[in-house]
Formats: C-alpha cells, structure tokens, sequence
C-alpha cells in the first residue's frame, strides 16, 4: 500500500541542510511529490510530502531523517496523509491563482491586515507571503528612497472582481498603500 507522508522541517538554516535531507530519501527511494521551503531571519520552514510503496524503506527513511534532523538543529513532524486528501489536493492544483502586491514607505500590520481582510472576503486562502523590498534599516539610514513591499500568492476564486478592486481602491486613499492585483 502507498504512503504519503508530509514531513515538516523547523530550525535554524544552515549550508547543505537540503542535501543532506534528499540524500537520506534518495537512499530509499521515496518519490518527492511536493516541496516547499521559506527562511526567514536564518530561520528555515521546509516541508516535503513523499510517497512510497515499501513500508521498510519508508520507516528506514523516517528513522534516519528523524536522526540527521537532531543532529543539524532542526524539529521534524510526519504526518501521515490519506489517499483521498492527496487526491483532494491535486485536484486544487489546476485553480485559478492570483498575486496581490502591497507597496507603501512602510508596511505595517495594520497594512497587512486591511489586504489580508480583502483577500479573504473574496474566498482566497493565502498561499505564499513574500518580502519583495530590500530589508528595512533599524537606525533610519537609508540608500535610496524608503518603501516596503510584500507579494501574496493567492488560492481561488474571486467572488466579485469589481468589489475587490472598489475595496482596494479604498484602502488605498485610507491607509496611503498601493494594492495591486493580477
């Protein structure tokens, strides 16, 4: 019988990490059916869904990774996943999907916030959230012109176009942030 296992990864990033997490799979052949990895202040968010049909070799890989993830720093979760929420996904993968960029001198959660309410008044579900600007300065030197920008990629359909854009058309005049939607 096939398993499919989501494996999430939490920790401090460091050199070859990825490697030597794919050498581990390889070694057992685990098929690699999606992957995902974000860092954030050298902080690494990775997760790996894996198949395969050989119970041993998948035992063998978690036992390993479970190991090799305590010895580079990081905590590791399985989480098994059924056939039918596998399929499930799948048949997400072929929506419609959107990016919605904030633009301002600075973002602030209250920017973030208002967006992310817009967002999800129209049935989104946010899948992405990425730092597009240069990272702020704390002691208020700046090499340029001050501005922060944020990307969310976006999981859907939008329920009213036209309301979504009167809705950040509004924020805005109100909050002095540019929205843009494609």
């Amino acid at each position: 019988m096939r398993e499919i296992i989501l494996i999430s990864f939490l920790g401090p990033d460091q050199p070859n990490q990825f490697t030597r997490l794919m050498q581990v799979l390889s070694a057992h052949s685990l098929q690699i059916l999606d992957v995902g990895q974000a860092v954030i202040h050298n902080q690494l968010t990775l997760g790996i869904v894996v198949s395969s049909d050989d119970q041993t070799a998948t035992a063998l890989a978690m036992k390993e990774i479970l190991i090799l993830a305590h010895d580079i720093g990081l905590t590791v979760r399985f989480k098994p996943i059924s056939a039918a929420e596998y399929d499930q996904w799948v048949s997400e993968g072929g929506r419609t999907r959107y990016i919605v960029t904030a633009l301002a001198p600075e973002l602030t959660a209250s920017h973030l916030q208002a967006v992310t309410k817009i967002v999800s008044g129209q049935g989104f579900n946010i899948e992405t959230v990425t730092r597009l600007s240069d990272r702020p300065e704390l002691n208020g030197q700046l090499n340029g012109p001050k501005r922060a920008c944020v990307q969310f990629g976006l999981k859907g359909q939008m329920l009213d176009a036209a309301a979504m854009r009167a809705a950040c058309l509004r924020l805005s005049a109100e909050l002095s942030v540019d929205v843009a939607v494609q």
